[in-house]
């Protein structure tokens, strides 16, 4: 029997959350390359999520996002974020856990949360 994949929390706009300076802040300091990936990765996804990019193809919009998820891969494993519970529980998981502490603590990239839960786990 197989774990069911968490999934990244996604907060409603109506919410009323704001960006959580302490969650922030000790997601940069427990993971600073990954902190700094993350930003990446959601503005590759905004592109991606709204075909943004004055001359970009849709294309280049998932390949962009799908090397900036690649990064951001490698720098989890280099700020040892992949603890010896969570490297069991798979590459997907491990993304889906992070973004939902990034989430938590950058609630307004809702629409990026979303699109990154259905791209993730099409690259791993």
């Amino acid at each position: 029997m197989t774990s069911a994949v968490p999934r990244i929390r996604i907060h409603p706009p109506s919410s009323g959350r704001t960006t959580d300076v302490d969650a922030a802040g000790a997601i940069a300091a427990a993971c600073p390359s990954a902190f700094r990936k993350a930003q990446d990765v959601l503005v590759a996804a905004d592109k991606y999520a709204h075909k943004k990019g004055w001359f970009s193809s849709e294309a280049s919009r998932i390949k962009r996002l799908q090397s900036t998820l690649y990064d951001l891969n490698k720098a989890l494993e280099d700020d040892d974020y992949r603890s010896s519970d969570r490297a069991q529980i798979g590459t997907v998981a491990v993304l889906f856990l992070f973004f939902s502490e990034f989430s938590d603590a950058f609630p307004n990239w809702q629409d990026e949360y979303a699109a990154l839960e259905k791209f993730i786990p099409l690259c791993f």
